[in-house]
């Protein structure tokens, strides 16, 4: 998921980390590290942000690499599946 992409879509919701972390109850700080790259959100917070930001999962784990599902699975190739 790429920081930028995720933080366009706060933006049109109008929503800074501390307001989306309660939306979706995690802690600020795993929204911040989500948002640096540092940690990928699990398939269930995946749901809960693309529902809040009013995207499909799909949308919101755009990747520049790789996107969808593989991207939140953490998977390297197609064959994966």
């Amino acid at each position: 998921m790429r920081g930028a992409w995720m933080r366009e879509l706060m933006r049109r919701h109008d929503l800074n980390i501390t307001e989306l972390a309660r939306l979706v109850n995690v802690q600020r700080s795993h929204i911040s590290n989500i948002l640096a790259g540092r940690k990928k959100p699990s398939i269930d917070l995946a749901l809960r942000l693309s529902r809040v930001l009013g995207v499909t999962v799909n949308d919101l784990m755009k990747k520049d690499d790789f996107s969808g599902v593989a991207g939140v699975l953490n998977l390297k190739r197609k064959e994966d599946f």
